[in-house]
């Protein structure tokens, strides 16, 4: 039994038969660009996908090209209207053609966008974010920061290649107050799908040293619309309400806000534009300095001028109440040196007569202490000249005793009752284990010497 077939070529061109009669005229097709390429030769290759309403779950997928000849027409005239060029994660309504190729299989032509939808798009997707932000209760974060009183030490978020960088560092170095700034960039991607996550990246580098600075500029300084999109990203609104610091933008679009605009401390038209409000804020504060430095003065000089006056006024009460206090005390010293002089005078009588008594008694006391303590002399002089005998009898009497000892331990006393000393070699012999058969010895006798050789030795 033999199984009907159809070549795989035959497949395919049934295939295409059908979708051609199926698909005879160009629709149109909502889809969400996930990838975008354009060539040398000017052709637009895309990758067009579906996902889920309330989901990121991919339902459909397919190829699409913009031939060159069409791009060339439908990217300017898409740019010009929504003020967004065409990237990767753009939902887009396309009229496309649809196609089947026997060698690449399924894709779709498109030959016409329509501008008004993905306008409404953005609309829809910027409101969601301002909704989102909102809920989250963080909208208006940032502008609770209380901005410097001198917010001179600016950290910067741009392109160090952008004119509008440069623009905001002359305008604050030439100013013409003379004010000092410090400032220090943190170079971040501006524009396209990387900027975002750039610009946030360069907000972290700020928080590493954040005690350095009292505000962040984040600056661009002009461009198209369609670049300037990165500025409406949840993430990066996000992060910049959360920031520690008060952020000033300068972004360079008059006529729409961008979301990163809306969250900020304060959003200004450009950079040049936030070195201005940066110089007005320090001018603001040292006009108030002149101000408080004025008044200070003004006052200074109404309190010094009625201190003086009040000086016045006491001077001269002093003055006069000095001179009447002079006068009264001038006559109380007299007085009072009157009644010394007298009292004086009665003291040195008094006192005179008092004198006299105590010098006869005294002279009589002295006299009869020397007199005591003379007969106590006497008799201590009797008492040591005694002691002093008797401690003489007692030395004697040990000299003497000590005198004996000595001739009895003489050696030539001891020698003349009969006693000798032995020695060998020079040396005394005080046992006989000193000697040997045939040792030489002397022998010192109380009248003269003898020397003899050891012949016989007891123990």
């Amino acid at each position: 039994m033999s199984i009907e077939s159809i070549s795989l070529s035959q497949l395919a061109s049934a295939a295409k038969a059908a979708l051609k009669n199926q698909f005879p005229f160009p629709v149109w097709v909502v889809a969400e660009i996930s990838e975008m390429n354009v060539n040398r030769n000017g052709h637009c290759y895309l990758e067009l996908i579906e996902k889920e309403s309330n989901g990121d779950k991919i339902l459909a997928k397919t190829r699409a090209t913009i031939w060159s000849f069409a791009y060339r027409m439908i990217q300017p005239y898409f740019e010009t209207t929504t003020n967004e060029s065409l990237h990767a994660g753009l939902k887009v309504l396309v009229k496309t053609t649809v196609e089947f190729h026997e060698l690449y299989g399924f894709s779709l032509n498109i030959i016409d966008i329509d501008p008004q939808y993905t306008v409404g798009e953005i609309a829809l997707k910027r409101s969601k974010v301002i909704q989102q932000l909102k809920d989250d209760g963080v909208f208006d974060m940032n502008r609770l920061h209380t901005l410097a009183l001198v917010p001179q030490r600016i950290a910067v978020i741009s392109s160090e290649t952008a004119a509008g960088y440069g623009d905001f560092c002359d305008e604050l170095t030439n100013n013409p107050f003379g004010f000092g700034f410090y400032t220090e960039l943190f170079p971040a991607v501006m524009q396209g799908e990387q900027a975002p996550q750039s610009i946030i990246d360069a907000f972290e580098r700020i928080y590493l040293s954040i005690e350095k600075f009292d505000v962040v500029a984040l600056l661009r300084g002009g461009g198209s619309k369609s670049d300037l999109g990165c500025f409406d990203d949840y993430s990066l609104a996000y992060y910049i309400t959360q920031f520690p610091l008060p952020v000033l933008t300068g972004i360079g679009h008059e006529r729409d806000d961008s979301i990163a605009d809306m969250v900020a401390h304060t959003r200004l038209k450009t950079p040049t534009a936030i070195a201005g409000f940066l110089i007005d804020t320090v001018s603001e504060f040292n006009g108030q300095l002149d101000d408080n430095l004025m008044y200070v003065n003004d006052l200074v000089q109404q309190l010094i001028q009625n201190k003086t006056m009040d000086l016045e006024g006491q001077s001269k009460r002093l003055q006069s109440g000095f001179i009447e206090s002079w006068h009264y005390h001038q006559q109380a010293l007299m007085r009072a040196n009157s009644k010394i002089e007298y009292g004086v005078l009665k003291f040195q009588n008094n006192h005179f007569k008092n004198l006299e008594k105590y010098s006869v008694a005294l002279q009589f006391l002295v006299k009869k202490g020397l007199e005591l303590k003379l007969d106590q002399c006497n008799q201590q002089q009797k008492r040591l000249i005694k002691g002093i005998n008797h401690g003489i009898k007692e030395e004697d009497k040990h000299l003497e005793y000590l005198h004996d000892i000595l001739e009895w331990a003489n050696p030539q006393n001891i020698l003349d009752r009969g006693y000798s000393i032995v020695s060998k070699q020079g040396k005394a012999i005080k046992s006989s284990s000193q000697l040997a058969p045939n040792d030489l010895i002397s022998i010192k006798l109380a009248q003269g010497a003898v020397t003899g050789l050891v012949k016989n030795i007891q123990e």
